[in-house]
């Protein structure tokens, strides 16, 4: 049962999955196993996480939890890392991700276990990209993909692919993200992985919304949104709904738009992903300044802006200060928005936020003029 309960969430069918779990963990309970009944409860909490019913993950793990480490059994103590790490990542919590992951790696490399290492070092790269510590992410993206080519794990590798090219993407690295994006798609068709072809499906879509690819973005995202809804991936399809809403909101569908960001807000909520929840609350609330709906709009960048101060997320916070202080100079706010840009910009310096900088710093002037003062920040070229 556990086995095929592994091959499930594997192949990315956590209602499949949990059949057979359950089935596992009420078999352990009436013949009193305890130890081997809180293993099949691990495996439920995976398929709870999967699903987005997050806060019964959390209460069956903290139940499983208190019994495996009663045992004093390193591979179970790793495991325990490895779960409390996720769902602290997909909630948006990646500072306590990160120091699961970062755990995770030294159990399972003092232990000797290769293939545990390699995913701690790979969930260890997107809690570091996520809090943007970009060199150090993009290493250990480097070194998971090498430890998979070593167990020849293509579906992982695949993973830790695609992944690196949501950093590049991030970076500015736009050739090289689509290198790897087409690589990653490559070996998820490969090995028959849907749920991790949708989510590069998605991220391909947007690298394709930022680059002029309109059509071609829109119906990958047509795809990817379709792919997570018959999978029941419900985290990854509102992240799929917030990227497709900033294309459509890039072309001036703010009604589509709207509509997007709305569902993806609900659905982060309802599954408690923080980050997705900041990153579509700001999104929208740019939309509303943009539309002239600025009170409402100043309202929820102030939520979104507190969401992300709670999940670490440094790349948002920055981004959506800065357009907060814009929305603040519109609003005649003109201090407050002089010091609530500069605190976003100095964030945004410190990742090495790539083209976007220059983004941010050329809607600045354009804000500035248009509001009749002067630049926040001098241009160098024209010192």
């Amino acid at each position: 049962l556990r086995r095929a309960g592994w091959v499930w969430i594997r192949d990315g069918l956590p209602a499949s999955a949990a059949r057979v779990y359950t089935e596992e963990r009420e078999l352990h309970r009436a013949a009193g196993r305890r130890p081997e009944e809180a293993v099949a409860m691990m495996g439920l909490v995976q398929t709870l996480r999967m699903s987005g019913r997050v806060e019964e993950a959390w209460t069956m793990f903290a139940e499983a939890r208190g019994v495996l480490e009663a045992l004093g059994d390193p591979a179970q103590r790793l495991s325990v890392l490895q779960e409390e790490g996720q769902l602290c990542s997909e909630t948006g919590r990646n500072r306590e991700a990160e120091r699961c992951f970062r755990a995770a790696r030294a159990l399972a490399v003092e232990i000797g276990d290769v293939a545990a290492t390699a995913l701690a070092v790979s969930n260890l790269a997107i809690a570091s990209m996520e809090l943007g510590r970009y060199p150090e992410s993009e290493q250990a993206y480097h070194e998971a993909i090498a430890l998979n080519r070593q167990l020849g794990n293509r579906r992982n590798e695949g993973v830790a692919l695609g992944n690196l090219g949501n950093l590049c993407k991030a970076m500015g690295r736009t050739e090289e993200a689509e290198r790897l994006f087409i690589e990653a798609e490559t070996i998820h068709r490969e090995t028959g992985s849907r749920r991790h072809f949708g989510v590069v499906r998605g991220a391909r879509a947007s690298l394709w919304r930022a680059t002029g690819r309109i059509e071609e973005s829109e119906r990958l995202f047509a795809e990817a949104i379709a792919i997570h809804r018959e999978l029941g991936h419900r985290r990854f399809e509102a992240i799929a709904l917030g990227q497709r809403a900033n294309m459509l909101r890039l072309h001036g569908r703010h009604r589509e738009a709207e509509e997007d960001y709305r569902a993806s807000i609900a659905i982060s909520r309802e599954v408690a992903e923080l980050g997705s929840l900041g990153a579509e609350t700001g999104n929208l609330a740019g939309l509303l300044v943009s539309t002239g709906r600025i009170e409402e709009g100043l309202a929820l960048f102030r939520e979104a802006i507190a969401l992300h101060v709670r999940s670490g997320n440094r790349l948002f916070l920055g981004s959506h200060q800065c357009e907060h202080g814009l929305a603040l100079l519109r609003a005649g706010r003109h201090e407050e928005a002089r010091a609530e840009w500069g605190a976003g910009i100095a964030v945004l310096r410190t990742i090495a936020a790539g083209s976007l900088l220059d983004e941010v710093l050329s809607e600045m002037r354009e804000g500035c003029r248009a509001a009749g003062v002067e630049p926040f920040e001098r241009d160098p070229a024209q010192a």
